[in-house]
């Protein structure tokens, strides 16, 4: 998990708009 997060910080960096999709689908899965 913690990879991903990492990549969800380049994700930030690059587009946040796209972030806040990729950290939707994150928080699903953790569900």
């Amino acid at each position: 998990l913690q990879s991903e997060e990492v990549c969800a910080c380049n994700w930030q960096k690059n587009d946040p708009t796209k972030n806040i999709d990729k950290m939707d689908v994150l928080k699903q899965e953790l569900k």
